[in-house]
């Protein structure tokens, strides 16, 4: 088994939040500590592919159309078998 990459683990999540909106249900569901979860969520959030909501006292997280724009595509690569972070490193300098 490898260790997901930061891409690979904020991809999880988002597909997560597609269908969970409760945070301890999508931290088991990603299978993330709390932690690296919350960061997650902060940095998703940040560039617009979920939402924060407040229901009841409680945080809720919701996919944004942007976000289901972005699963989408990324779903539509990885159909090809390609790995995806070798692709996206083609164009980096060593």
């Amino acid at each position: 088994m490898h260790r997901r990459s930061l891409f690979e683990i904020h991809i999880d999540v988002l597909s997560v939040v597609r269908n969970e909106h409760i945070p301890s249900r999508i931290m088991h569901k990603s299978n993330i500590s709390w932690i690296s979860l919350m960061e997650c969520l902060g940095n998703l959030a940040e560039i617009g592919l979920i939402t924060e909501m407040h229901e009841s006292e409680r945080k809720r997280y919701y996919i944004t159309e942007k976000g289901v724009n972005i699963l989408n595509y990324v779903e539509q690569f990885l159909r090809y078998d390609v790995p995806i972070l070798a692709f996206l490193s083609l164009g980096a300098s060593p």
